[in-house]
């Protein structure tokens, strides 16, 4: 353990709880140019999938969770 770890415990970094394909998805929005970019990756394999949905829109957001994520790999 280094020193910085040692006397600030939050600097180690976030600790994966998930062990298991499909437990937990992080999810990221982010933005190039005017176009929002969705990102998903997967906790315990770092799997991960971009999509470029219609627009910022929550009903475009999920679309696209559930073209990307939910119809490849099923709930």
């Amino acid at each position: 353990m280094s020193h910085v770890e040692a006397t600030w415990p939050e600097a180690s970094g976030y600790n994966i709880l998930s062990s298991i394909f499909k437990e937990v998805a992080q999810v990221d929005v982010f933005f190039i140019c005017p176009k929002a970019v969705l990102h998903m990756i997967d906790e315990a394999t770092r799997w991960s999938s971009v999509h470029v949905p219609r627009s910022s829109s929550e009903d475009d957001i999920i679309e696209a969770v559930c073209v990307m994520w939910l119809a490849i790999y099923r709930p």
